[in-house]
């Protein structure tokens, strides 16, 4: 499994074998990266810097992406208690907003108000 280009199914699998998906990003255009792994399951744990806590929709763990041990204490916390789950829930419940037809019908709407 190449990391540095996987195609679509490895990614797939590997995002959804993962215990978390850790991303202490510093700087991000939009975070799909949270998305894709909290749609395979996968409990996310990212910065705290702008766009991820809007993105994760409440539902990761976010940390300061300047402090390693923040990181490391919330996949301690993840893996050691029901956390786990309840991330893994909240994911999905939240990957459903970025599903295409959602934003499809989103983009039409905004569409239609912008020509009234």
């Amino acid at each position: 499994v190449s990391v540095v280009n996987p195609d679509h199914d490895n990614l797939v699998a590997l995002y959804s074998a993962c215990a978390a998906f850790v991303f202490p990003s510093l700087s991000e255009g939009f975070g799909w990266p949270v998305i894709e792994a909290q749609a395979c399951g996968a409990p996310v744990i990212t910065s705290n810097i702008e766009p991820m806590p809007e993105v994760s929709g409440g539902a990761a763990m976010l940390e300061d992406p300047h402090n390693p041990n923040d990181f490391a204490k919330a996949l301690l916390s993840v893996l050691d208690s029901g956390e786990r789950a309840i991330l893994i829930q909240k994911g999905f419940e939240n990957a459903r907003r970025f599903a295409p037809s959602v934003m499809i019908d989103q983009y039409l709407k905004l569409h239609q108000l912008n020509r009234k």
